[in-house]
C-alpha cells in the first residue's frame, strides 16, 4: 500500500506557558507519528516555507599560492592582502563551519530504515533551499523489521538547528511485537524526547544558535532548560492498578543522554525504582525481555519498554537520574535532588512526567495485567545473530576526535573532517565485515544510515601519546558482548574501543556515517561511504530537480 503525508516547513510561534519561535514540521512542536508496514511506499512532500537568509561572504587565503578565495560563492579573489591558514583537516573551513545562512536549508531522513539511500528515498546529499519543495519515495521492504524508526532534516551545517527546533517526528513500522498476544492489547504511549536550548528575545522564546549559549559544551546544564516529552514539559501519564503499558521512547535530542528511571515518589524519605522490561532498542525486538532498573539512552536511541504500574494507587517519578545515584531525598519540586547530588557540582535527578496510578472503577475497561515472558517473544527478533558468522573481507577502523589545538576546532572522524567531495569509503555488497570503533577524546554515538550492526565485543584502553600522536594502549583482550543487540547508533566511549559485525543487504548507493551529537556531525565529524556491488561497480550519479522550476537540485555542499 502507500503512505501519503507532507511536511510543510515554517517559522512557528507555540502559545503556552512560554511562547517559542521555532522552525517547525507543519507548525507542531514536533512531527506526526508515521505509521506504515513493511511493502509500504512513503510518498512524503517536503515544502520548504522557510525564510531565505541573506549569505554572508567569507574570504580565506591560500598560503602556497598567495591567492584569495571567497568560500561562500566558490570563487577567485586575486592576490592575498595577508595569509590566513587554511583550515587543516578538510578541504576548507567553510564546510564545517556553524553558518546560520544555511540553517533553512533542509531535507528529510528516515533514521533507522533499511532503505535505499538513492535518489528520492533516504537521501541526505539533498539540499532543498528555501522556496523549494521536493517529493520523498521511500519503499519499505517486506522483509524489513517491525518496530521504532524516526525521521528528521539532515542537512549538513542545519542538522542540530533543526532537529533541536521540534523537526523530528516518530516512524512505526507495524507488525511483528504489535500482534504478540499480550503486547497487541496494551495501551501504547510515545515519548519523542526532545532538548530545545532556546534563548529569550523581546520577551519572545526563540530557538537560535548563539555559539557557547545555546549550542556547545555544558550549555544544556548552564541553560537551565527540560527535556521535554512530545513537546510538553512535565506531562501527566494515567494507569490503572497493576496495568502494563507500552511506552516507545525516541531521544530526539542533540547532545544529552537520558538515564531513564521509574521511581516512587519519596516516601519515608527514599526513593523506589520500579522494575522497567525492555523488549527491543533501535527499532529491532530482542526477541526476550530484559529486566532492568534503567534505560540509558543516547541521542538517536530508541528503546521499547513494558511497564507495569503498582498493585495500588500511587504516584510514580518518570525521571532523567543524570547523576546515575538515588539517595536520600533534600527536595522535591521541579527536579529531585539526593543528598548524593547536593554539590553545585553535580545535576540533580530531573522529573520528566509524572505517572498517577489510580484504582479501576466498575466500569473501567479491563487491562492487561499480564507481562508476556522472554519464552513468549523468542520468536519475534528479525535477525539472526551475526556471532558466529564468519567475515568475508577485511576490517574497518572508524575513530572520532576532535582536535583542540585548531580554532575552530576540528571534529574529525580518521582525523579528517569532512569533506563533499573526497572519495567516499567503499562497502561491498553482502559482506559480513567487522568494525572497530573507538574515540581519541570524549564519548561519540556513532550512527550508520541503511543498514544495523551488531555489537560483537568491547576491550579496555585508553588513548595516549606516543612521539606526538595518540596510539591506543589496551588493557586487555577483547571481551564477547553477553546477549549482543542490534543497533543503529551506538555509543563509542573514549575508555574502550567496540567491535561491531554488519552485512550489507539490498542497497547500493551513497550516505553517511556520522556522530549523533548533531553539532559534532554539523562541525565535521562525518564521513561519506558507498556500498558497491563488485560485479557492477556503480556510483550515485542521478540528478535530482526541483519539482516546480526543473532546475537541479544541490548536494549538500
Amino acid at each position: 500500500s502507500e503512505f501519503f503525508d507532507y511536511l510543510n516547513l515554517r517559522k512557528s510561534s507555540q502559545p503556552g506557558n512560554i511562547s517559542l519561535q521555532h522552525r517547525s514540521y507543519n507548525s507542531g512542536l514536533t512531527g506526526a507519528t508515521w505509521r506504515v508496514k513493511p511493502g509500504d511506499s512513503l510518498y512524503i512532500n517536503l515544502f520548504n516555507h522557510l525564510e531565505e537568509v541573506a549569505r554572508r561572504s567569507e574570504v580565506v587565503c591560500d598560503e602556497d599560492s598567495n591567492l584569495c578565495y571567497d568560500l561562500t560563492y566558490n570563487s577567485k579573489l586575486g592576490k592575498c592582502a595577508k595569509t590566513e591558514q587554511m583550515h587543516p583537516h578538510g578541504d576548507s573551513n567553510s564546510i564545517n563551519k556553524i553558518d546560520p545562512a544555511n540553517f533553512n536549508n533542509t531535507n528529510l531522513h528516515v533514521h533507522g530504515l533499511h532503505v535505499s539511500p538513492k535518489g528520492h528515498s533516504d537521501n541526505v546529499f539533498v539540499n532543498l533551499k528555501p522556496g523549494q519543495r521536493f517529493q520523498n519515495r521511500i519503499h519499505i521492504r517486506e522483509d524489513h523489521a517491525q518496530g521504532s524508526f524516526w525521521y528528521h532534516g539532515h542537512v549538513h551545517g542545519s542538522t542540530a538547528i533543526q532537529v533541536s527546533s521540534g523537526m523530528a517526528g516518530a516512524l512505526i513500522i507495524e507488525g511483528g511485537l504489535d500482534d504478540q498476544k499480550e503486547i497487541k492489547e496494551m495501551k501504547e504511549r510515545i515519548f519523542m524526547l526532545q532538548q530545545m536550548p532556546y534563548i529569550i528575545e523581546n520577551g519572545q522564546a526563540v530557538i537560535k544558535y548563539v555559539a557557547d549559549t545555546t549550542f556547545g559544551n555544558k550549555t544544556w546544564k548552564q541553560g537551565k532548560w527540560r527535556t521535554t516529552i512530545n513537546g510538553q514539559v512535565l506531562p501527566v501519564i494515567s494507569m490503572q492498578e497493576a496495568e502494563v503499558q507500552r511506552w516507545r521512547f525516541f531521544h530526539a535530542g542533540i547532545r544529552e543522554s537520558v538515564n531513564l528511571k521509574l521511581v516512587s515518589k519519596p516516601k519515608n524519605n527514599k526513593l523506589y525504582r520500579e522494575q522497567l522490561h525492555v523488549i527491543a532498542e533501535d527499532g529491532i525486538a530482542y526477541g526476550r525481555v530484559d529486566e532492568s532498573d534503567n534505560m540509558l539512552l543516547h541521542p538517536g536511541y530508541r528503546a521499547d519498554l513494558l511497564v507495569q504500574a503498582p498493585g495500588e494507587p500511587d504516584t510514580l517519578l518518570l525521571i532523567d537520574d543524570v547523576s546515575k545515584e538515588l539517595g536520600a531525598i533534600s527536595e522535591i519540586g521541579d527536579s529531585v535532588g539526593t543528598k548524593a547530588d547536593s554539590s553545585a557540582n553535580k545535576e540533580p535527578l530531573k522529573v520528566l512526567a509524572l505517572v498517577i496510578v489510580q484504582k479501576r472503577a466498575v466500569g473501567d475497561k479491563l487491562v492487561v495485567t499480564e507481562l508476556p515472558t522472554s519464552t513468549d517473544l523468542a520468536g519475534y527478533a528479525p535477525y539472526d545473530s551475526l556471532v558466529n558468522e564468519i567475515t568475508t573481507t577485511s576490517d574497518e577502523m572508524m575513530t572520532f576526535d576532535i582536535d583542540i589545538k585548531t580554532k575552530p576546532e576540528g571534529f574529525l572522524i580518521d582525523g579528517k573532517a569532512f569533506d563533499p567531495h573526497a572519495a567516499p569509503r567503499k562497502l561491498v555488497l553482502d559482506a559480513v565485515q567487522d568494525w572497530e570503533l573507538s574515540s581519541k577524546l570524549g564519548s561519540h554515538p556513532f550512527h550508520i544510515h541503511v543498514n544495523h550492526f551488531q555489537i560483537i565485543a568491547k576491550q579496555k584502553g585508553k588513548y595516549v601519546k606516543v612521539d606526538g600522536e595518540k596510539e591506543w594502549v589496551p588493557s586487555g583482550k577483547f571481551v564477547p558482548v553477553k546477549n549482543p543487540i542490534w543497533k543503529d547508533t551506538y555509543m563509542v566511549n573514549g575508555n574502550e574501543k567496540t567491535r561491531i559485525r554488519t552485512v550489507y543487504k539490498d542497497f547500493t548507493g551513497q550516505f553517511v556515517i556520522h556522530c549523533h551529537i548533531l553539532l559534532h556531525e554539523d562541525q565535521g565529524m562525518m564521513q561519506r561511504v558507498e556500498i558497491i556491488d563488485k560485479s557492477n561497480d556503480e556510483s550515485q550519479t542521478s540528478v535530482l530537480r526541483n519539482s516546480v522550476t526543473g532546475e537541479p537540485v544541490a548536494v549538500c555542499r
